[in-house]
């Protein structure tokens, strides 16, 4: 369910927005109270979602392998003359950031904030070469989003059934130039299907989408793996270290929902040879509750869902309670055999019986 981030680095010129095919302004030589206006407009519309896209990016630029899963990279970061990229002054200018909540509330008072910190919040929320955006879906639409996968015809002939899952804590719609051109001409059908992956490569999985090339483990042929099982993308999906200033969550899981089209390059478990397995499978047929994509343009990211790890605090108090216990079990056997030991003598106490007595709780 895993796919592998790319092994290039990111382009050090100017991004090419993938809409206009023209090269996307410089982000500093853009007005900066309109760019303030911008941002906090987003985070007024939907601040979890900007927290989220802020997290994901922050998880990629903080990882050992920040050179393939920050892809799109702020070409402002670059030295164009050495063809590098400033990550050291990337990382300084988000250490920068502060709270969405406090940022919303600094931004509406129009207090001073740093130009770096600006130009960037306003690059990675609204000025994303591919325009990705996430939003916030209703808890009350939760159910009903987590059934579609499994639920057209075309799994229900070949035995695909969702199995019972966690709930996500959040579930967020994604969307990016090439997704909205997709669903414009898109007229076949289409099934849908979960995909699991470490949180640090979800910057560049929303951005590019899933790339059938960069698939690890390829055991029933290479192509992008997916499951209706949401459970078993769940195993692929490891807890990763977000953004220490969020408010959603500091530590959190990913799977990703895509929808597919009902394609032949898209392998399913059937009887069909040309459908249920690939030439290049070492194990054989596609097993059940499996799909694998062989054509990139056939697949799009629909929802993200995140899994909230419990607060650090939380945690943390949690094993200093349990490390209190295992260092002192002596002193708490003690202690239970001493309040047994004077639950016996106050049973035993003729004061104790006369009491009872007195009170009627107990007859001669």
């Amino acid at each position: 369910m895993e796919e592998d981030t790319p092994s290039s680095p990111a382009p050090l010129a100017s991004d090419i927005h993938p809409v206009t095919g023209g090269s996307s302004p410089h982000p500093l030589k853009m007005n900066l109270s309109e760019k303030r206006a911008q941002i906090l407009r987003s985070l007024q519309d939907d601040l979890w979602a900007c927290d989220l896209q802020l997290s994901l990016f922050i998880s990629a630029a903080a990882h050992y392998r920040h050179d393939s899963v920050l892809r799109p990279y702020p070409a402002h970061y670059c030295r164009p003359h050495e063809k590098s990229k400033d990550i050291k002054a990337l990382r300084r200018d988000l250490a920068t950031i502060p709270n969405l909540i406090h940022l919303r509330q600094l931004l509406a008072s129009n207090t001073s904030i740093p130009r770096p910190t600006i130009h960037l919040i306003y690059w990675i929320l609204l000025e994303n070469p591919l325009d990705l955006r996430l939003q916030l879906v209703p808890k009350s639409e939760y159910d009903d989003i987590l059934a579609w996968p499994g639920l057209n015809e075309k799994t229900k002939t070949t035995g695909l059934q969702p199995k019972k899952a966690p709930k996500p804590t959040h579930i967020f719609q994604v969307k990016n130039s090439k997704s909205v051109r997709w669903s414009r001409t898109s007229d076949t059908k289409t099934m849908f299907a979960f995909h699991g992956s470490k949180v640090e490569n979800f910057h560049s999985i929303l951005s590019h989408g899933l790339q059938q090339h960069l698939t690890k483990n390829a055991l029933f042929g290479q192509g992008i793996y997916l499951s209706t099982d949401l459970s078993m993308c769940m195993n692929y999906s490891q807890i990763g270290q977000g953004w220490s200033q969020s408010s959603i969550c500091q530590q959190f899981s990913c799977v990703l929902m895509c929808e597919v089209q009902d394609h032949p390059e898209v392998k399913i478990h059937t009887k069909d040879p040309s459908r249920g397995q690939l030439k290049d499978s070492q194990a054989g047929k596609v097993p059940e509750k499996y799909l694998i994509v062989r054509n990139n343009e056939v697949i799009q990211n629909r929802y993200l869902l995140v899994y909230a790890d419990p607060p650090q605090r939380t945690r943390s108090l949690q094993r200093m309670d349990m490390s209190w216990i295992r260092n002192n079990w002596i002193l708490i056997l003690v202690l239970c055999y001493g309040v047994l030991l004077l639950a016996i003598a106050v049973k035993n106490s003729n004061s104790f019986r006369r009491w009872l007595r007195i009170n009627g709780l107990i007859s001669d």
